[in-house]
This record gives structure tokens, C-alpha cells and sequence, in this order.
């Protein structure tokens, strides 16, 4: 096998026709690929309708919601593949054009790449960026480029390199992940692209559906987690300080308009405030 597509599954049921429908279709282009599977103690229909690709898939039931990055180091041993595809479960693509074969091709001619993604779109069909600020515009780039930064919506990963970097950081949960591969890559001077010819359809905000405030809280802890991993002290805490007054503006907004979220959203910040104590 020359590769592996993993997707982490989490309450995903929505979408996993759309999307194994999608994977499914490119073996007929490039039958040289797997599927696992890890889901995340989904409780929808999901495990009931994945059972209609068993044929097709490798699949692992966790029986806690583990997170994205922890789901993925916990096969870390079972990827045997020189590449990887990481595909979130809110994704789909034309079932009859080939995704796979011209990536592979560019990934084997370029060993200093180790991170790719398509091009990513909107359930509107609009163009989907991926990052903020000035490196949004570079993804409405119509060429291959390099990038510093790409979404792990649709993340194809030389997996020595993978490896290499022990997996993702465990001390994320949700979110943060790619921007933690992209610092690994630019640490290690390996090159990031973008490949616009294929586009793959992301959906979106699916986990965040299901559990917003514990997502958007783990979002807050990991970006603070990243910054003092890989930046300057003074860098560290200015950042550090600003996102403190974001925890204590969200709290006090959640106290004086309540909604049906607003005391977990309450609980929520302040553990993390009692959390973050730790991090100075």
C-alpha cells in the first residue's frame, strides 16, 4: 500500500455517506490505498452506517471521545504507508475525477514536502481559506505553491515525518493540530503546498456542532499552549494576557445575556482560567 486515509470520526453520521461514497469512488482510479477508521464513542448513527463500508475500512471504537490529535497518535504504529491522508468525516468530492494519483506523483518527485492539501471549498461552492490574516489570499493562488500554513481538513502527510514528530502534541484536543504541523515543518525546513487543481468540498464546524463550548474553550487552552511552545517569552505573554481578557469579556457577557449555554459556558471558562494559572 502507498496510502493510508484516516478519518476520525465524532457523531459524523450526517456525512458519512457523502464521504466514504467519495473514497470509495477513487479506488477505481488508484486502488492502492486503505481506510481507517477511528471513532470517537460516537453517539448517533454512525457505527450503523459505517457498517455499509466494512468491506472497505479498518475500523477502531474508542470508548471516550478521545480528541482529533490523541485519535490519530493512537495509530501511530499502524501506519505503514510512506503517505497519509488525514480527511475529516465532513468532506466530499467528485466521485469521477482522480484525487489521489496526481498528488502521489507530485509528494514522490518532491521528498522535501511534507504536507499537502487540495484546495478546499465551502458547502457554497466558494473558495475555503485556509488561515487568517495575509495567508488567506495565497490560497486563492491557481498554481502549486508552498504555504506556511494548511487546514488538517484535507492534509496529506509524508508519514516518516509523521513519526518523526511523535504524532500530533497531546496536549491539544480540538483545534490547533495543523498549526502545530506547520511550526514542526517550518522548524524542520520542510515545505508546505498548496495543490489547486483538485478541490475537495469541506463542509465544516461538524465537531463543533456537538460540543461548541468545549471546542472553542480547547481551541483558547492550545493556541496559548503553542505559542509559549514555539515562540519568544515576551511573545508568549503578551499573547498569553490578551486571551485572558477574552476568557474574563466572554464571561461576563455569558452573566449579564444568558443563554441555554451560558452556565456551561461559565463553568467552562472559568476551569480554564484556573488552567491557564499553570502555563505563566
Amino acid at each position: 500500500m502507498i496510502l493510508k486515509v484516516i478519518i476520525v470520526n465524532y457523531n459524523g453520521a450526517q456525512f458519512i455517506k457523502s464521504c466514504f461514497d467519495s473514497i470509495v469512488s477513487q479506488f477505481k482510479f488508484f486502488p492502492d490505498f486503505s481506510i481507517l477508521v477511528i471513532d470517537n464513542a460516537s453517539t448517533d448513527e454512525s457505527l450503523q452506517l459505517l457498517e455499509d463500508y466494512e468491506d472497505h475500512i479498518t475500523l477502531i471504537k474508542n470508548n471516550v471521545n478521545v480528541g482529533f490529535p490523541m485519535a490519530h497518535n493512537q495509530v501511530i504504529d499502524l501506519l505503514d504507508t510512506p503517505y497519509i491522508w488525514l480527511l475529516n468525516n465532513d468532506t466530499e468530492f467528485d466521485h469521477t475525477t482522480d484525487i489521489i494519483s496526481p498528488i502521489m506523483a507530485y509528494l514522490n518527485a518532491n521528498p522535501d514536502v511534507v504536507g499537502l492539501s487540495p484546495k478546499l471549498l465551502n458547502t457554497d461552492g466558494t473558495l475555503q481559506s485556509q488561515g487568517s490574516g495575509f495567508n488567506r489570499y495565497r490560497f486563492r493562488s491557481k498554481k502549486i505553491i508552498q504555504v506556511p500554513f494548511l487546514s488538517g481538513a484535507s492534509l496529506f502527510i509524508r508519514t516518516q515525518f509523521f513519526k518523526d514528530m511523535n504524532g500530533f502534541d497531546p496536549h491539544l484536543f480540538f483545534y490547533n493540530d495543523d498549526v502545530d504541523f506547520a511550526l514542526q515543518a517550518k522548524k524542520h525546513r520542510k515545505r508546505l503546498i498548496y495543490y489547486p487543481s483538485i478541490e475537495i468540498t469541506h463542509h465544516g464546524g461538524l465537531s463543533t456542532k456537538f460540543e461548541p463550548v468545549k471546542t472553542t474553550i480547547g481551541g483558547y487552552y492550545g493556541s496559548i499552549y503553542l505559542c509559549k511552545k514555539y515562540y519568544p517569552k515576551p511573545i508568549f505573554l503578551v499573547y498569553y494576557y490578551l486571551v485572558r481578557l477574552l476568557i474574563d469579556l466572554k464571561t461576563l457577557y455569558h452573566k449579564i445575556v444568558p443563554s441555554p449555554l451560558s452556565d456551561e459556558w461559565i463553568m467552562e471558562l472559568k476551569k480554564i482560567k484556573h488552567k491557564l494559572k499553570n502555563e505563566i
